[in-house]
């Protein structure tokens, strides 16, 4: 009756016929033919008088055979890509079978477009259209291919943190086509699994979905993760993950570890989910928004100058313990019998040939100095890297400095030259640099400019926010001239432009003059576009500060000394801070500046100021005030002349030595980045715990000598402008 109305393949059985009638007579005459032989069938996988079935990854039916869309349903559920890096992703995948897919190039055109740097990612109808015409193209013939069961199949696997994904090759005039695909993602209790662990289940939920095709004869099993090839064949003694394996190992298969960049298309089907997770994540994120909203308005004016900065996704190894070295199940003397260097000095010791610095402990190669020192294990070149986690990248080791790690291994390990490795494996340590403080902060040297008349620059700040008073004032904008060093102190409502504006126009600009050059920091009020349109009107150029550089902004020094006047005269009454505020601008105004050495009042209007005593008792009267033109010019110059030797001055003081000023930032130098996060309860983040750099970034322009713009490393759309003192060498 084979190939007449019946066929099997090992265990499966299809029994086909032209009628019902027929059909009938042919399923008796085929039980009839198992109960002889005593062979039994599952009830619950036995499908009778269907008109179409799936067998061995066809649909079969009357005079067709078409593939079975169970072997591409991974595929077919892929969703569109959210950002630049699933784009790539994706491309990676189908790239690998471009070589099938009839004009590939013009195909994926709108995507490879979206993957150019400084592009904006905009999901267009045209990018759909190209990602769904691919997803077509991979999951149908010629790419998707009928399995010969007379070649061997290739199982290629992947896992990460939330799904796993992989697909099932044969070889076809040389090159690997897909038979089908897989994805699953993985359960709350799966996801907290270790790497290896989630390694090892994915080749088990992989083989028992393509299990048909796997039985009959040997294939080749494909990871990118080299741990997992030696857990296959080291599993008895690994627990749960050993048990596993005993699974895996039911079927005949050889393992091959490839390098993650060839293994693409089953790291982006372990990766699909990421996408669905992202979508997730961005509607409660707005959930959460949208609750908090009313909590945000009323705290609006204590962010005035501030943001909170998520932190940049840093791919760091970050290892556990010991189940996260799989290397160390297997004996130090089976390392040893690996290692041909080793191998060498142990027939020399048999030999008698070798110094009496090398001995075999228990068939371990042991080193020791002299007789009074401990002996110390001769560490496998293959073992250094692990060793170097165990002791200081993982929990255990604590990523400790070079000095504590160093002596960690030394303790028990030698091997020539294995200090120097241990210290430039430290000293590389993205991980450490990032998470430990600067041991050396570079200043550059002081750079100071001048102006050379009244109201040629400016310097404006913010100083809030204060408790509200009656009038409803809870910031005071200060204004300093910087040739004159003159203040005004202005109380403001709000901390929006449209306030600021107001005041500087109606205030300073309106009874003085408006300046050639404004200076301020990066707060949101001044670099709004409407700030930005009040500077082109009056002709302004707009200077703003390096972010968190504070030091180049003068007005922060009457900053200072206004928020101890403030904290003496209002420290039991902090909402009336803002009744005698031009007194206080008075006194500022009337003090002796030692870097002009003079009074910003006088050296602003050429005479002394008319205050409540000198109007009673006539003092100015008393005393001759009157300013000749020569006199103004001098005091003008010497004004400027005592600001040079101030900055001379200053240039000698430590912070500005020869050993700050001098750095080794170049251009292409690769630098980490100071971090300032803010804390935000609701995302659970406390800025104690957030690393201290950020990185990597390449320097790429020297604005001025101390100055610089700098790019990241991998996104290169990120530009920043930051001061050396900023920086950290990667």
């Amino acid at each position: 009756i084979k190939f007449q109305y019946c066929m099997n393949f090992v265990d499966d059985l299809i029994v086909f016929s032209k009628s019902l009638e027929e059909h009938i007579i042919h399923l008796k005459e085929v039980i009839k033919r198992l109960s002889d032989h005593n062979l039994t069938v599952n009830p619950s996988k036995v499908k009778f008088a269907y008109k179409e079935v799936s067998f061995l990854g066809h649909k079969i039916s009357k005079n067709q055979i078409k593939i079975d869309p169970e072997r591409t349903v991974a595929i077919r559920e892929f969703e569109p890509p959210k950002n630049v890096k699933q784009v790539s992703r994706f491309i990676g995948m189908v790239s690998y079978f471009s070589k099938y897919i009839k004009d590939y190039a013009k195909i994926a055109s709108p995507l490879n477009e979206l993957r150019k740097k400084k592009v904006k990612f905009n999901w267009t109808v045209e990018c759909n259209d190209s990602f769904v015409k691919l997803k077509s193209c991979i999951s149908n013939p010629p790419v998707l291919r009928i399995a010969d069961f007379n070649k061997p199949f290739i199982l290629m696997c992947d896992a990460s943190e939330i799904g796993l994904g992989s697909t099932l090759l044969q070889e076809f005039n040389g090159d690997r086509l897909p038979i089908a695909y897989y994805s699953k993602k993985f359960t709350d209790a799966e996801k907290c699994m270790s790497v290896y662990e989630k390694e090892a289940l994915s080749v088990i939920l992989s083989m028992e979905k393509f299990h048909s095709y796997l039985e009959i004869q040997p294939f080749l099993l494909i990871t990118d993760n080299s741990a997992l090839s030696w857990v296959l064949g080291h599993f008895r003694k690994l627990g749960r993950l050993g048990r596993w394996v005993e699974r895996i190992l039911s079927l005949p298969f050889r393992v091959q570890h490839v390098k993650g960049s060839d293994n693409k298309v089953a790291d982006c089907l372990s990766r699909m989910h990421e996408i669905v997770l992202d979508e997730a994540n961005n509607k409660n994120k707005i959930s959460t928004d949208n609750s908090n909203k009313k909590n945000k308005q009323y705290k609006k004016h204590r962010c005035v100058n501030k943001k909170v900065v998520k932190d940049d996704k840093i791919d760091v190894i970050q290892l556990n313990v010991i189940k996260d070295f799989p290397l160390a199940f297997t004996k130090i003397v089976q390392h040893q019998k690996n290692d041909v260097e080793i191998q060498d000095i142990v027939k020399s010791i048999e030999r008698k040939e070798n110094s009496d610095k090398f001995y075999l402990n228990k068939g371990v190669l042991m080193f020791r100095i002299s007789d009074r020192n401990k002996g110390k294990i001769y560490l496998p070149k293959m073992l250094i890297e692990m060793i170097f986690n165990y002791y200081h990248s993982s929990v255990l080791g604590g990523h400790p400095g070079i000095k504590r790690t160093i002596a960690k291994v030394t303790e028990h390990f030698y091997r020539p030259n294995l200090v120097n490795e241990i210290k430039n494996k430290i000293k590389n340590c993205a991980l450490c640099k990032m998470s430990k403080p600067a041991q050396r902060i570079y200043e550059g040297q002081l750079i100071a400019t001048h102006a050379k008349q009244a109201l040629e620059r400016i310097y404006i700040d913010i100083f809030g926010s204060l408790v509200r008073t009656k009038d409803g004032y809870n910031n005071i904008l200060i204004v300093v001239d910087d040739m004159t060093r003159y203040c005004w102190l202005i109380p403001l409502r709000n901390c929006k432009s449209i306030s600021v504006i107001r005041k500087l126009e109606e205030i300073v600009f309106n009874n003085f003059s408006t300046c050639q050059v404004l200076v301020s920091d990066n707060g949101s009020c001044f670099k709004s576009e409407e700030f930005k349109q009040f500077c082109f009107k009056y002709g302004i150029e707009h200077h703003k500060l390096v972010p968190y550089k504070p030091s180049g902004n003068r007005s922060e020094r009457y900053l200072r000394n206004l928020k101890s006047m403030l904290q003496a005269f209002y420290h039991d009454k902090q909402d009336m801070w803002n009744k005698d505020l031009n007194y206080l601008q008075m006194s500022l105004n009337t003090a002796l500046n030692e870097s002009i050495n003079s009074t910003p009042f006088k050296l602003m209007f050429n005479h002394s100021p008319n205050h409540a005593l000198s109007n009673l008792w006539r003092i100015n009267d008393l005393i001759d005030n009157k300013v000749t033109p020569q006199e103004i010019s001098i005091k003008i110059k010497n004004a400027i002349k005592n600001v040079k030797k101030s900055v001379e001055h200053n240039r000698g003081r430590v912070r500005y030595s020869e050993e700050k000023v001098k750095h080794p930032f170049k251009l292409g130098s690769k630098v980490f980045l100071k971090t300032h996060f803010l804390s935000n309860k609701a995302n659970k983040f406390q800025n104690k715990l957030g690393l201290r750099y950020t990185g990597i970034y390449s320097v790429i322009y020297f604005l001025n000598p101390v100055v610089v713009l700098i790019q990241k490393i991998g996104e290169p759309h990120i530009v920043k402008r930051a001061h050396i003192s900023q920086l950290k060498p990667a």
